[in-house]
Formats: C-alpha cells, sequence, structure tokens
C-alpha cells in the first residue's frame, strides 16, 4: 500500500518513450532520491564524464570500446570512484544507473 497509487495514473501519464533519443548524450530516464538511471545511445565516438561516485553500465544493444575494451550487448561492468572520464566508441545502446 505504501508504494502504489490508487487510483493508478493514465496510460498517457504513466509511459515515457526512450525511443527515440538523442545520441552521444547520457538522457535521464529516472531519478528518485537513491539513485538516478541513465540511456545513452552511442553512434560514433562519445566522452562520457562520471560525476557520481560509481556507473553501474549494462550494454542493451550493439557493440563497441570503452577506453579500447570491447563491450558488447549482455556485457554489463562498473565504472568506479574516480573514474571521470571514459571514451565510448561503436554503435550500441547502454544503460546505466548511478547512487545520488
Amino acid at each position: 500500500i505504501d508504494v502504489i497509487t490508487v487510483p493508478a495514473k493514465s496510460v498517457e501519464e504513466s509511459i515515457v518513450s526512450f525511443a527515440d533519443i538523442s545520441v552521444n548524450e547520457m538522457i535521464e530516464m529516472y531519478s528518485c532520491s537513491y539513485y538516478k538511471i541513465f540511456k545513452m545511445t552511442v553512434d560514433g565516438q562519445m566522452t562520457l564524464n562520471n560525476d557520481f561516485p560509481f556507473m553501474l553500465c549494462s550494454v542493451v544493444e550493439g557493440c563497441g570500446t570503452i577506453d579500447e575494451k570491447s563491450v558488447k550487448a549482455g556485457d554489463h561492468f562498473i565504472l568506479p570512484s574516480g573514474y571521470k572520464v571514459a571514451d565510448l566508441e561503436g554503435k550500441m545502446t547502454l544503460i546505466t544507473s548511478v547512487n545520488q
């Protein structure tokens, strides 16, 4: 009961599409007081500036490289504390989550 809304919001208010977003930038999908979730569509080259304590990353589509290390759909990795800049290259989609 603490986590539901009754009556529920309408479909128009509840569903947000992230299908057609800008490429080569972090797009915020969700945010709360504990964490944020981003989507990144990489097409070519992108520099990721990480201002968070750490970043959990999942490659959900495509393949490429993160600082010359190969990654592909299904791979998961962590950008740890202090890893401030990462160079991404390829054609891939990533979902990332960060601690607030």
